[in-house]
């Protein structure tokens, strides 16, 4: 290990990134492949009074929405916390959030899609 520790590694894969060769995970299409579209809040502490996703879920290539609601009710309850605290009072954190949004860019909403983004919700 003291040979290596301090030295330097020849990087072998630069010439291909730099010759425009190389290969990023965005540029990846495997069969059946789907993306995700994770719809943030553009408001803080903001009631989520409706989530009406008839026009994104009629878009062509949308395999699915899904709200916080919906996880909930298939059975995904909030996220564990990574430890405990003695007497530490740690507030319910979902993957999406079902019915308020607690700061900007919260997640709300997921959508499974090919292409496509709209704009399905009202705030109050």
């Amino acid at each position: 290990m003291a040979k290596t520790v301090g030295t330097s590694v020849k990087r072998v894969e630069d010439p291909r990134f730099l010759r425009g060769q190389g290969t990023y995970t965005a540029n990846l299409q495997l069969p059946g492949m789907t993306h995700l579209a994770v719809k943030r809040s553009p408001h803080a502490h903001a009631i989520i009074k409706r989530i009406d996703a008839t026009r994104a879920l009629a878009l062509p290539g949308v395999l699915g929405v899904f709200t916080g609601k919906d996880l909930i009710e298939g059975g995904c309850g909030p996220l564990p916390v990574g430890w405990s605290v003695p007497n530490q009072k740690t507030p319910e954190r979902h993957a999406l959030m079902p019915d308020r949004v607690r700061h900007v860019a919260t997640a709300w909403q997921r959508w499974w899609r090919n292409q496509a983004t709209l704009r399905v919700t009202r705030w109050i």
